[in-house]
Protein backbone atom coordinates (compact mmCIF):
# COMPACT_ATOMS: atom_id res chain seq x y z
CA UNK A 1 0.00 0.00 0.00
CA UNK A 2 1.00 3.61 -0.46
CA UNK A 3 0.57 6.90 1.34
CA UNK A 4 -2.70 8.78 0.86
CA UNK A 5 -0.95 11.23 -1.48
CA UNK A 6 0.33 8.51 -3.80
CA UNK A 7 -2.96 6.59 -3.69
CA UNK A 8 -5.00 9.69 -4.59
CA UNK A 9 -2.64 10.79 -7.37
CA UNK A 10 -2.51 7.29 -8.86
CA UNK A 11 -6.32 7.09 -8.85
CA UNK A 12 -6.62 10.55 -10.43
CA UNK A 13 -4.32 9.36 -13.22
CA UNK A 14 -6.48 6.27 -13.82
CA UNK A 15 -9.70 8.33 -13.81
CA UNK A 16 -8.38 10.92 -16.25
CA UNK A 17 -6.89 8.30 -18.57
CA UNK A 18 -10.34 6.69 -18.86
CA UNK A 19 -12.41 9.88 -19.04
CA UNK A 20 -10.18 11.78 -21.47
CA UNK A 21 -9.51 9.03 -23.99
CA UNK A 22 -8.43 11.42 -26.77
CA UNK A 23 -5.99 13.21 -24.45
CA UNK A 24 -2.41 12.18 -23.64
CA UNK A 25 -2.52 11.69 -19.85
CA UNK A 26 0.80 11.32 -18.00
CA UNK A 27 2.31 11.54 -14.52
CA UNK A 28 5.27 13.79 -13.72
CA UNK A 29 6.53 14.00 -17.27
CA UNK A 30 9.89 15.73 -17.48
CA UNK A 31 10.12 16.43 -21.21
CA UNK A 32 7.95 18.73 -23.31
CA UNK A 33 4.95 17.42 -25.21
CA UNK A 34 5.21 17.22 -28.97
CA UNK A 35 2.46 18.92 -30.97
CA UNK A 36 1.22 15.46 -32.06
CA UNK A 37 0.60 14.54 -28.39
CA UNK A 38 -1.72 17.46 -27.72
CA UNK A 39 -4.10 17.94 -26.06
CA UNK A 40 -2.41 16.59 -22.93
CA UNK A 41 -2.98 16.40 -19.19
CA UNK A 42 -0.30 15.76 -16.60
CA UNK A 43 -0.99 14.64 -13.02
CA UNK A 44 1.55 16.08 -10.58
CA UNK A 45 1.89 15.05 -6.96
CA UNK A 46 2.38 18.06 -4.69
CA UNK A 47 2.18 18.34 -0.92
CA UNK A 48 0.85 16.15 1.84
CA UNK A 49 0.52 17.76 5.23
CA UNK A 50 -0.31 15.82 8.37
CA UNK A 51 -1.92 17.04 11.55
CA UNK A 52 -3.21 15.27 14.62
CA UNK A 53 -6.86 14.32 14.37
CA UNK A 54 -7.12 12.15 17.47
CA UNK A 55 -4.83 10.07 19.66
CA UNK A 56 -4.75 7.32 17.04
CA UNK A 57 -5.24 9.07 13.73
CA UNK A 58 -3.90 11.91 11.61
CA UNK A 59 -5.60 14.04 9.00
CA UNK A 60 -3.67 14.14 5.75
CA UNK A 61 -4.24 17.13 3.49
CA UNK A 62 -3.34 15.89 0.02
CA UNK A 63 -2.54 18.41 -2.72
CA UNK A 64 -2.03 17.55 -6.37
CA UNK A 65 -1.96 19.50 -9.61
CA UNK A 66 -3.27 18.91 -13.08
CA UNK A 67 -1.41 20.59 -15.93
CA UNK A 68 -3.30 20.89 -19.21
CA UNK A 69 -1.60 21.65 -22.52
CA UNK A 70 -3.31 22.41 -25.83
CA UNK A 71 -2.01 23.46 -29.23
CA UNK A 72 -1.95 27.25 -29.48
CA UNK A 73 -2.70 27.76 -33.17
CA UNK A 74 -3.28 31.19 -34.67
CA UNK A 75 -6.92 32.17 -34.45
CA UNK A 76 -7.81 29.23 -32.18
CA UNK A 77 -9.60 29.71 -28.87
CA UNK A 78 -6.81 28.01 -26.93
CA UNK A 79 -7.89 29.37 -23.54
CA UNK A 80 -11.40 28.06 -24.20
CA UNK A 81 -9.94 24.65 -25.09
CA UNK A 82 -7.94 24.63 -21.83
CA UNK A 83 -11.04 25.54 -19.86
CA UNK A 84 -13.13 22.82 -21.54
CA UNK A 85 -10.43 20.23 -20.85
CA UNK A 86 -10.18 21.27 -17.20
CA UNK A 87 -13.97 21.19 -16.83
CA UNK A 88 -14.17 17.64 -18.20
CA UNK A 89 -11.32 16.47 -15.96
CA UNK A 90 -12.90 18.13 -12.91
CA UNK A 91 -16.25 16.45 -13.51
CA UNK A 92 -14.60 13.04 -13.99
CA UNK A 93 -12.63 13.34 -10.74
CA UNK A 94 -15.67 14.39 -8.72
CA UNK A 95 -17.87 11.63 -10.16
CA UNK A 96 -15.41 8.83 -9.38
CA UNK A 97 -16.69 6.72 -6.48
CA UNK A 98 -13.31 5.15 -5.72
CA UNK A 99 -11.64 8.55 -5.43
CA UNK A 100 -14.41 9.81 -3.15
CA UNK A 101 -13.82 6.76 -0.94
CA UNK A 102 -10.07 7.44 -0.77
CA UNK A 103 -10.41 11.10 0.23
CA UNK A 104 -13.03 13.58 1.32
CA UNK A 105 -13.71 17.13 0.22
CA UNK A 106 -11.98 16.94 -3.16
CA UNK A 107 -12.00 20.39 -4.70
CA UNK A 108 -10.18 22.61 -7.14
CA UNK A 109 -8.52 25.35 -5.08
CA UNK A 110 -6.98 27.43 -7.87
CA UNK A 111 -5.96 27.68 -11.49
CA UNK A 112 -2.92 29.50 -12.79
CA UNK A 113 -2.82 31.92 -15.68
CA UNK A 114 -2.26 30.07 -18.98
CA UNK A 115 1.31 30.37 -20.27
CA UNK A 116 2.89 29.65 -23.63
CA UNK A 117 5.09 26.56 -23.92
CA UNK A 118 7.07 24.90 -26.69
CA UNK A 119 5.35 21.89 -28.24
CA UNK A 120 7.76 20.33 -30.70
CA UNK A 121 7.61 22.47 -33.84
CA UNK A 122 4.50 24.30 -32.61
CA UNK A 123 3.37 26.39 -29.72
CA UNK A 124 1.29 25.19 -26.83
CA UNK A 125 -0.65 26.82 -24.04
CA UNK A 126 -0.44 25.38 -20.51
CA UNK A 127 -2.67 25.90 -17.49
CA UNK A 128 -2.26 24.28 -14.08
CA UNK A 129 -5.13 23.56 -11.68
CA UNK A 130 -4.50 22.74 -8.01
CA UNK A 131 -6.66 20.24 -6.12
CA UNK A 132 -6.83 19.21 -2.51
CA UNK A 133 -8.63 16.61 -0.43
CA UNK A 134 -8.40 15.07 3.03
CA UNK A 135 -7.83 11.53 4.23
CA UNK A 136 -7.60 10.04 7.70
CA UNK A 137 -4.72 7.71 8.46
CA UNK A 138 -3.63 5.71 11.45
CA UNK A 139 -0.97 7.62 13.32
CA UNK A 140 1.24 4.53 13.30
CA UNK A 141 1.03 3.93 9.54
CA UNK A 142 0.67 6.28 6.59
CA UNK A 143 -0.28 3.29 4.48
CA UNK A 144 -3.66 2.76 6.08
CA UNK A 145 -6.38 5.19 5.08
CA UNK A 146 -9.46 5.19 7.26
CA UNK A 147 -12.80 5.37 5.44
Amino acid sequence: MSSPAETVVARAHVVLSAALSEVTVTRRRLDAFDATELPAAEVLRADMQLEAFSDRSDRALVVFRLAFVVLDAAGANSEGALDALHTRAHEALLRDEELSRLCRGLRCTSTEEPIGVAAGDGDGLRMTASYQCQALTRRTSLQHTLS
